[in-house]
């Protein structure tokens, strides 16, 4: 229990359900003011009042140095805010630093006595903690952190409502710094532990495991193979169909990425983006993804030429998405294939609100080239509904994550076939079938309320086609529609391409599947 985590030694410190929520600045009280005096100000954190670094190492050694003696074990919390620089980017830094103060406070509130709460990093803190019994007790100390950290507060009007993540490591009792017990040692275990946290939505903590060392020692080879692929031709595209749910007819293809030799956790397309994302080498991916896609579809309009409506679709990095650079990019490769803008599609990540004003002049300046936009994995995280009326987009691809889970019962199965322009289902309609058939149902009626066309990713099944189509959703992609695969590898020689005009098609399209209706222009 939290009792347990502030007894012992201290004196036990007011229960969180009894202090008053939201206080925010108020609880800045118990911290000393900012500039004080000269020995304030080289011994503690001019924003926070908080220790320092010095003042940390100072107080980590004489805990450590006493639990070591007596066999007792010493935690040590790094804490890192969720999302803090959308808050610097759109509400300006002195909020932010408000902020910070406040979040400095509510951390002090919930330490006990012996504990030092320090600012490590921008955005991040570190709690010693000496003296806690066990890993749970630890775990308590940071669910109670969290806790007081996500009460509102409000400055200038504008509530906030602020989010961490905390990664929690334990010394072993006895064990000194040659066993690997230093304060360095435990930042960075309990940082990965953190950022572990952050991985999986932020919001919670993460104890360390051994493990997630080798994670670090593994990603950074993912990151060495990434680059020697880009730059000694091991990377690869293949292209998945998107199809009319109305007619069967293809209508456009995505271009995945892959490589010859990924690592069992990177090998689909979006693991790949995003690792490029994360080492600084989305821009150089992108443009050669790009450039790969387009050269694959004007060698194919030459040797047959595709329908007017066809697109190859492309992910673009959201760190890329707002860079002019993009624009010119697209203009020059275009120009350098001969291919029309009206060909090419972007999967575009939903902007922040913070990077919405850089990001929409670049969207709309390519819509200007013809070329069409939409919303990649949408439904994979919570959306901010309020900026899809602004933003220049011309449809809304759903996450595999959703589709996976959807359509296989039965009561929706059975539905009758609904054509493209189905009505939208009544309220009868709308309690059948299971939780995730809602939330896709949902999404599609969201999409076709705001004109927008909606794009199932991932689609697995018949019957997840049947579903698709009797809600009206009105384009799908995925393993059972098949891929298209010229998989042109950029190879020191020539010999090691394999053409486009070898490439080979592996659709399943029963036709049983597909209405009689009108071939649209696509999304």
């Amino acid at each position: 229990m939290i009792d347990d985590v502030t007894g012992g030694e201290d004196e036990p410190r007011r229960p969180v359900a009894s202090r008053r929520r939201g206080l925010g600045k108020g609880l800045g009280a118990i911290l000393p003011s900012p500039g004080r005096n000269a020995e304030h100000r080289g011994r503690r954190d001019q924003l926070t009042g908080l220790p320092n670094r010095s003042v940390l190492d100072e107080r980590f050694e004489e805990a450590f140095e006493r639990c070591r003696v007596d066999r007792a074990p010493l935690a040590v919390l790094v804490v890192g805010l969720d999302g803090f620089s959308d808050v610097n980017e759109s509400f300006g830094h002195r909020v932010g630093d408000d902020l910070l103060h406040d979040a400095a406070a509510r951390l002090s509130a919930a330490r006990r006595k012996s504990d030092t709460v320090a600012r490590f990093a921008g955005d991040e803190f570190v709690v010693v903690c000496p003296y806690v019994a066990s890993s749970d007790l630890a775990c308590e100390l940071a669910a109670r952190m969290l806790e007081d950290l996500s009460s509102p507060t409000s400055v200038d009007g504008i509530e906030h409502q602020l989010s961490a993540s905390i990664g929690v490591v334990l010394t072993s009792p006895g064990e000194g710094p040659d066993e690997g017990q230093s304060l360095e040692t435990l930042l960075g275990d309990a940082s990965l532990a953190m950022r572990r946290a952050k991985d999986e939505g932020g919001g919670s903590w993460r104890l360390f495991d051994p493990t997630l060392r080798d994670n670090v020692a593994q990603r950074s080879q993912h990151r060495q193979d990434l680059r020697s692929a880009l730059e000694d031709g091991g990377l690869v595209l293949d292209y998945e169909p998107i199809v009319d749910l109305a007619t069967g007819a293809t209508i456009g293809e995505s271009a995945l990425l892959g490589w010859r030799q990924p690592g069992p956790e990177l090998e689909s397309s979006r693991a790949l983006l995003d690792l490029a994302d994360e080492v600084g080498l989305a821009p150089a991916v992108g443009r050669w993804m790009l450039d790969r896609a387009l050269a694959d579809l004007s060698a194919r309009n030459d040797r047959a030429s595709l329908p007017g409506n066809f697109r190859v679709w492309v992910r673009v990095a959201p760190s890329v998405v707002a860079e002019v650079s993009l624009v010119e990019t697209v203009d020059e490769l275009l120009a350098k294939h001969q291919v029309p803008g009206s060909m090419l599609g972007l999967d575009i990540s939903e902007p922040s609100v913070a990077t919405l004003a850089s990001a929409e002049p670049v969207l709309v300046a390519l819509g200007e080239r013809s070329i069409v936009m939409v919303l990649d994995d949408f439904g994979a995280t919570p959306a901010n509904l309020a900026l899809l009326p602004q933003l220049p987009i011309a449809g809304l691809k759903l996450a595999p994550e959703l589709i996976a889970r959807f359509g296989e019962d039965a009561a929706v199965a059975d539905h009758p076939a609904a054509g493209v322009h189905a009505a939208v289902p009544d309220e009868s309609d709308a309690a059948v079938g299971s939780e995730p058939t809602a939330l896709v149902r949902g999404l599609v009626g969201l999409g076709r309320a705001l004109g927008l066309s909606v794009i199932a990713q991932g689609v697995e099944s018949e019957a997840q086609v049947v579903a698709l189509r009797a809600i009206g959703c009105e384009y799908a992609q995925g393993p059972f529609l098949g891929i298209v695969a010229p998989a042109v590898v950029v190879a020191p020689t020539p010999e090691a391409r394999r053409a486009p005009e070898t490439a080979t098609r592996t659709p399943r399209e029963p036709e049983a599947l597909w209405a009689t209706g009108t071939t649209t222009n696509g999304p």
